[in-house]
């Protein structure tokens, strides 16, 4: 073999040998996944785990006592389940039932599994300690606690509730003032948390957050920013000393976007990334600290590495990952019914009016904005968190 052919073959192979090792790089930087949200598995990544494992179990229970139900009285009776716990189950009879019941032993909301086959009502100032399961409605009253509850209907929970583990709806979820959500919380259809709320992980189609005016509202009330139309937008051009590379601008230290501008790409900040009222940006955006006014509009994925400040009106489509703590100014949107996505942060605030499209994730603790945070006590009560 030529000496010059050794050269070049050494070469290619020196070169390949290289790229080799910067294959994963080159495939992230042409076919990007970082900004979409994780894919989780095994109950991790399912919200309704726990309530999907639940029902499966209830079915089964339903199914075998279901040849003995025409002889229950519409009060209902005492059960044992196949794992031994002690139940007490409401047949069918198309008509509402209300807690507690006639026949019912002093203690037994505190010490036997519900499953109830009809529309239930919960009285004020009433404790679950056990699971709930209703077929049809639930209607919980005022200073209510429960363990965890499967409702195939609607369920509403009244004022200062609390749920210790978790809580799926069949259909719509509401959630009154200054109630408490440990775990998990979901909705098919729709979920409702009003003034005050404090919970972990939520998810549904469309989670509205405060009063029920201001949860309806599809645009900024009077007095908070207008998204500012696309043709009033000036575009951002790259200042001097901001590194532009494959659509992406890379910012050391602090940077601001001016109000009314729109940003072309991608945005990486390795300081504070403040936004001015009324932007646009038109890529996914990292930084460490994120503070934007209101009427910004954010068309990818937001990650902050220590907070993020979201001004109100804010209209984000893509996910939210914090590292810390995320605020979501009143009024804000984020996803929409074609595209749902997810907020994960160690603690989220949100203002009234504002609806989020997928999933609410607080690791620590989220709160609708309202009343004072409080934690539940597991001597029954309240402890407010200063």
């Amino acid at each position: 073999m030529s000496t010059p052919l050794a050269v070049l073959l050494l070469a290619l192979v020196t070169i390949g040998w290289f790229t080799l090792a910067l294959l994963p790089a080159l495939g992230e930087l042409f076919g990007r996944g970082d900004v979409e949200p994780l894919q989780l598995r095994r109950g991790g990544g399912d919200v309704r785990h726990f309530a999907l494992g639940f029902q499966r179990f209830v079915d089964a229970e339903l199914a075998a006592l279901a040849s003995s139900a025409e002889r229950v009285p519409a009060t209902g009776h005492a059960v044992t389940l196949r794992d031994g716990e002690p139940a007490w189950h409401l047949p069918a009879r198309h008509a509402a039932i209300g807690l507690p019941l006639r026949l019912m032993p002093p203690d037994a909301l505190t010490t036997h599994v519900v499953l109830s086959e009809e529309e239930l009502s919960v009285p004020n100032d009433c404790s679950l300690l056990k699971e709930l399961y209703v077929a049809r409605d639930l209607r919980g009253g005022n200073d209510c606690f429960y363990r965890a509850v499967l409702a195939r209907g609607h369920a509403s929970l009244g004022a200062r509730s609390g749920v210790l583990r978790w809580i799926d709806a069949g259909e719509v979820l509401i959630v009154g003032e200054g109630s408490v959500l440990y775990g998990r919380a979901s909705a098919t259809l729709e979920m409702r948390l009003y003034d005050g709320v404090s919970f972990q992980r939520v998810a549904s189609p469309r989670i509205s957050f405060g009063t029920p005016g201001g949860a309806r509202m599809a645009t900024p009330p009077q007095g908070l920013a207008r998204i500012t139309p696309d043709s009033a937008l000036v575009p951002l051009e790259p200042p001097a000393g901001v590194s532009e590379s494959f659509g992406r601008w890379m910012v050391e230290g602090d940077f601001e976007v001016p109000a009314a501008t729109r940003v072309p790409a991608d945005l990486v900040v390795t300081g504070t990334l403040r936004v001015g009222a009324g932007a646009r940006l038109g890529g996914a955006v990292k930084s460490a600290v994120i503070e934007a006014a209101p009427g910004v509009i954010w068309d990818g994925a937001i990650v902050a590495t220590t907070r993020l400040e979201l001004g109100a009106g804010s209209a984000v489509a893509g996910p939210i990952v914090v590292e810390g703590a995320a605020i979501i100014g009143a009024a804000s949107r984020i996803g929409t019914v074609a595209d749902p996505t997810t907020i994960s942060a160690v603690t989220v605030q949100v203002g009234r009016g504002s609806v989020v499209y997928g999933e609410v994730w607080a690791r620590e603790s989220g709160e609708v904005e309202g009343a004072p945070m409080r934690r539940m006590l597991s001597s029954g009560g309240w402890e407010t968190i200063t």
